[in-house]
């Protein structure tokens, strides 16, 4: 009779190792899921927070300028700058940025530039020669 018990114990063992193995397996793959569903929704949080962040900076500026809006005193600054609406009797002078005359002048370089090198890689027939003659006395 212990023998039968035996067969009997070890046929359940078995029959338990078969089971546990595959419902261990599934349960650390939803384990590892979870946790990776737990580390993509924390970044959109943080994400949606900085967002919301902005929003509401953008939000408190925008209130500012509707309360702005209200002053005669902001009206005619902005009328003023932006859009150079002048008194009665008044002139206004419009002076180039220093960004902007820097960027004439590189775009002027550029441009002899690009013609000085134009001019070396044509081939020197006559017909080129009057013609590049022709141009440097055009500038």
């Amino acid at each position: 009779m212990k023998k039968r018990k035996h067969k009997v114990s070890s046929k359940l063992g078995i029959l338990f190792l078969l089971v546990s193995l595959p419902l261990s397996g599934w349960l650390a793959f939803q384990g590892i899921n979870d946790v990776q569903t737990f580390i993509n929704l924390k970044s959109e949080v943080k994400a949606n927070e900085e967002l919301l962040d902005a929003t509401k900076a953008e939000q408190e500026k925008l209130e500012a300028t509707k309360k702005n809006l209200t002053n005669p005193d902001y009206l005619e600054l902005v009328a003023r700058g932006k859009y150079h609406v002048l008194r009665e009797g008044e002139q206004v002078f419009v002076f180039p940025s220093l960004s902007e005359t820097q960027n004439d002048r590189v775009s002027d370089n550029e441009a002899s530039t690009s013609l000085a090198q134009s001019q070396a890689a044509a081939p020197s027939t006559p017909a080129s020669k009057a013609a590049s003659e022709s141009a440097q006395s055009g500038q």
